[in-house]
Parts: structure tokens; C-alpha cells; sequence
């Protein structure tokens, strides 16, 4: 499936998740000003970008150069800057990867994948 062909429909009616997740997480530890976040699945960077609008360092990664392109599009509109890397999960060799990866409700790793990012710190 081409999610890439929607991009701009996913920008437009995807709104993201409200201030309240973000807050809840942060509860827990996860999204703090300082962190590095690693969005796998990023889709059109909803989740990246809430990061990165509350000072944490946010990677995008997903194979749809398309919908990283409406990210884009959408992080210059909040005035907001997130790396974005084109790519499946299970195929990456983050090295430097970030302390604090954050995958919830987006598309599923396998278990070598995760090992693959667990090596290098992501986990």
C-alpha cells in the first residue's frame, strides 16, 4: 500500500494528538525538553513534530518519502524543525540512535528490528 499517494489528505485530517497525551507521557518520563525521540512509522510526523514543539530532538523515520514531505510542509507551518529519514524500521542501523524511542499506534517493528535499534541504544 502507498500511503505517499494521500499525503496531503493525512495532513489535512490527521490532526495529531491533543496537548493532553503529550502531558500524560511526560508523567512518565518520556518527551522531556532534552530528550531525542525516534518516531518509527512517522507518517506525516504528528507525534515528531508534538516532540519537538516541546523542546524535545525528534527523528521521523518512515519508508514514504511523500508523507515526509507533508511533514515537512507541516513543521514549517508550527515553526518547528525534525529530522526526517526515509526507511523501514527493520532495515535501519541507527549507530547514534536516540536515548528514547517513542512507536506507539504506528506501524509495527519486528522483534529483529527492535533488537536491531535495541544494540545501538534506541531501546
Amino acid at each position: 500500500m502507498d500511503f505517499g499517494k494521500t499525503a496531503r489528505d493525512y495532513g489535512r485530517h490527521r490532526a495529531g494528538f491533543p496537548p493532553e497525551f503529550f502531558e500524560r507521557i511526560a508523567e512518565h518520563g518520556i518527551g522531556l525538553p532534552g530528550q531525542k525521540i525516534l518516531d518509527l512509522g512517522t507518517g506525516t510526523g504528528t507525534l515528531a513534530r508534538g516532540f519537538a514543539l516541546r523542546g524535545c530532538g525528534a527523528i521521523g523515520l518512515d519508508p514514504s518519502e511523500e508523507l515526509m514531505m507533508e511533514a515537512k510542509r507541516l513543521d514549517r507551518e508550527a515553526g518547528v524543525s525534525v529530522e526526517y529519514v526515509v526507511g523501514k524500521a527493520e532495515g535501519t542501523d541507527f549507530r547514534t540512535a536516540p536515548s528514547m524511542p517513542f512507536p506507539p499506534g504506528n506501524a509495527g517493528i519486528g522483534s529483529t528490528g527492535a533488537r536491531r535499534l535495541g544494540r545501538f541504544g534506541a531501546f
